[in-house]
């Protein structure tokens, strides 16, 4: 029982970031694909939001790697706080992040990363010496399937064309 225990708690940790606890990349990309072929078969729709930090090196360069660490925890923390039990959060890479957003139209998805961006808003972010530090924005895009692409490698290509 341990031995099956340690497996699956070492096979999560693989699917895992280390510093935000979002699926990794390669997870994050098979999440999307088994929920566009979910949708596909119910006729659902499934949104994806991709998130990005604005600006983010320049907030590293000022503030440094700890706090620009703390940032990446903190986006991950609001994200979370606006998922179902059905939506999945991954890390696409450095300070983008893939939400996806099963049988949610673009009107939901549109709401959810409202909400992810205001209550970004509303966390206060303080330094180790206890300076608040300014708030950082993000940008986000959204893309459905079916709406605006057939396949999951659509849906990355829309939602990641819409963030820009």
């Amino acid at each position: 029982m341990d031995n099956a225990h340690n497996f699956s708690l070492v096979e999560e940790t693989a699917r895992r970031d280390s510093l935000t606890g979002a699926l990794n990349h390669k997870h994050l990309l098979s999440e999307i694909q088994n929920a566009v072929e979910q949708g596909r078969q119910a006729g659902k729709p499934v949104s994806l939001i991709m998130l990005d930090i604005d600006f983010f090196k320049r907030y590293n360069d000022a503030y440094g790697h700890v706090m620009g660490d703390e940032v990446l925890r903190l986006v991950v923390q609001a994200i979370r706080a606006h998922l179902k039990r059905t939506d999945v959060v991954g890390r696409w890479g450095g300070e983008e992040f893939g939400i996806v957003l099963p049988g949610a139209t673009p009107e939901q998805a549109q709401g959810v990363a409202k909400r992810i961006a205001e209550t970004l808003e509303g966390l206060p972010l303080v330094d180790q010496q206890g300076r608040v530090l300014p708030k950082h924005t993000l940008s986000q895009g959204i893309g459905t399937f079916p709406e605006h692409a057939g396949d999951a490698d659509h849906l990355v290509v829309a939602a990641d064309r819409a963030l820009y």
